[in-house]
């Protein structure tokens, strides 16, 4: 490197680090001001240690060690923070750190509000801060919002009404200047959680009368996405509102538990919708419906209008089933569709559609016949995942299901397999892996094998370690679960087969197996040997009974050396074994 680039280089390097001081002392501002401004309460502000430290680090290197001293330290800091003011992307960086998180995924859904709640109060007092915070500090906390009548109440004619129902009106029409107001926090709506108890708490001309203001423009401009958890067909007033060109993500959760119902249209909804989203929202990217049972011919023609649609996501309850006669598979879709959930039945051997087979990934649950004829009818040449959920008939005794005919369909290519066996019960006997592995030899280029076995479970023997290591020699993880047995000998896999795990399965990186059998622990722990393996996570449900944890947990680290595991991850469902074990291997981890 020449002088002259290695100065341009040290000077660049020197802007950056002199930025990341200024970036943590205004977070440390922003946050001690915001901390006076709650009465002193630090609890509910997420301080990031790692953005200090490393920081901090960067700064302090940076300078000589005469200069490394508090006096030093501070002219720097408050020479900093001007610019970092004055800097929009770096502010914008900061409030990162307090944005909200929204996943959309049912199972998180209550923690992930609670959370928002938390830090829409440090987003408060940050937006009373100074002038610079205001905007970005608002900008996070209007982003998501988990309900709308927060927004709606920015309105000040908006009232509950008094009587028996007590539902908000209008009790005046909204003066200019104050639609103007309520349309700057409108534009920072990103993501909306719409529920059907906004509808009970409004009353019909709240809509009639926003409808009439924005005369088919969409309330929300730039809203991305929007999760319709209770959709009433009685009342589309609320979904066309919500619809815009900038929306890349729609959810519809069918039926409602709503009180207030409105006229039924003489349009159908199937038809209404249709033409609502074709018109608002073309550019959707993903579009899920639960409870889709209700896709009509009407319905399912909206999705041959989305020309840029990626993912589409379809019910997989109990009674939301595709069948082969559904008018989904007369609809052409987009070639950008890459991702597809959905359920089916009734499929037969003649099915054939050609609106599939750009698929990158698939999900599909049903009986095995349904699933191996709907791949062979939709041919998805370019699959990478597959997950299926293969149902059993009940009449049906034969463990594990029969896969052979729905891997005979699947590209050879295919990297990504996940297997659910639906059914069973307690007392059914553990079936061993290679019986399973047995109908998947046409697949070879397998990287990611998961195996969920709710009641189905399967042993590894070291016969099974070996068959899988010559089927899939490229295989990088490896996780099997099931639910609590009450038979401990259900799902395990014993000493001597992790030993040929190790020696047969050389690019594993990641294994996690319901139970380890180490009832003979004692005798074959002088006989494991180290190795060189470079697993890096390994995981159990449960362990068998012993006394000595450290022997199992010094057996696991000389068969797998490289472990890396976190200490303050997971614990939920371990058993106590585990736990003992896992805590020994993380402090051996720590002290290499």
């Amino acid at each position: 490197m020449c002088a002259g680039s290695s100065s341009r280089w040290r000077t660049r390097r020197s802007r950056s680090l002199r930025c990341s001081w200024g970036v943590w002392c205004l977070w440390g501002r922003c946050m001690l001001s915001i901390v006076e401004g709650s009465g002193g309460h630090y609890s509910f502000i997420p301080m990031r240690s790692n953005l200090h430290a490393a920081a901090r680090g960067s700064f302090r290197a940076a300078l000589p060690a005469s200069a490394r001293t508090s006096t030093s330290t501070s002219i720097i800091m408050q020479s900093a923070v001007p610019r970092v003011l004055n800097c929009s992307d770096l502010l914008t960086e900061i409030f990162i750190w307090l944005g909200h998180a929204y996943t959309g995924y049912h199972n998180y859904y209550a923690d992930e509000c609670v959370q928002r709640d938390v830090l829409r109060g440090t987003l408060c007092q940050a937006a009373l801060v100074c002038q610079a915070f205001t905007p970005h500090a608002l900008d996070n906390l209007w982003c998501i919002m988990d309900d709308l009548l927060p927004l709606l109440s920015l309105l000040p004619p908006l009232s509950c009404a008094d009587g028996d129902d007590d539902a908000y009106v209008f009790s005046r029409p909204v003066e200019p200047e104050e639609w103007q107001r309520f349309d700057m926090y409108a534009h920072r709506v990103r993501v909306l959680y719409y529920f059907g108890h906004d509808e009970a708490s409004l009353h019909p001309s709240v809509w009639t009368h926003l409808q009439e203001h924005y005369g088919g423009t969409p309330m929300l401009p730039r809203l991305n996405r929007l999760d319709v958890m209770a959709f009433s067909p009685h009342n589309v007033s609320p979904f066309s509102l919500f619809l815009s060109p900038a929306l890349r993500s729609l959810t519809i959760a069918f039926g409602s538990s709503i009180t207030i119902t409105l006229p039924i249209a003489a349009t159908p909804v199937g038809a209404m919708m249709r033409d609502a989203i074709a018109r608002s929202s073309p550019g959707l990217h993903t579009l899920h419906l639960r409870h889709s049972s209700i896709l009509t011919m009407p319905l399912a023609c909206a999705l041959a209008e989305l020309h840029q649609l990626r993912e589409l996501l379809l019910c997989q309850c109990t009674g939301c089933f595709v069948s082969g006669r559904s008018p989904l598979w007369t609809v052409p879709l987009a070639d950008s569709l890459r991702v597809c959930v959905i359920a089916v039945k009734d499929i037969p051997d003649t099915f054939a559609t050609g609106s599939f087979r750009s698929l990158r990934e698939l999900s599909v649950n049903g009986l095995p016949g349904d699933v191996a004829n709907f791949i062979r009818g939709i041919q998805p040449i370019a699959l990478h995942k597959f997950s299926t959920m293969v149902l059993r008939n009940r009449d049906e005794t034969t463990l594990p299901p029969r896969l052979s005919s729905i891997c005979s369909h699947l590209p050879p290519a295919l990297e990504h397999f996940s297997l659910t066996f639906n059914g069973g019960c307690e007392n059914d006997s553990p079936c061993a892996l290679s019986a399973i592995l047995a109908d998947m030899r046409p697949l070879r280029h397998v990287t990611s094998f998961t195996l969920h076995g709710f009641q189905i479970s399967a042993t590894i023997s070291e016969e099974d370690a070996r068959i899988l290591g010559e089927l899939w020699p490229q295989l990088r993880s490896l996780k099997h679960t099931r639910y609590r047995s009450k038979s401990h000998s259900r799902g395990t896999v014993t000493m001597q087969g992790l030993a040929e795990i190790a020696r047969r399965w050389p690019a594993l990186e990641s294994l996690s197996l319901p139970r380890l059998d180490v009832a003979d622990m004692a005798s074959v722990e002088s006989e494991m040997q180290t190795a060189s393996h470079g697993l890096r996570f390994i995981e159990f449900q449960e362990i068998g009974e012993t006394s000595e944890p450290s022997l199992v947990a010094s057996a696991i680290a000389r068969l797998f050396p490289r472990l890396k595991l976190d200490k303050s991850v997971g614990g939920q469902y371990w058993h106590e074994g585990w736990e003992h074990v896992r805590a020994i291997l993380c402090e051996m981890s720590d002290a290499t």
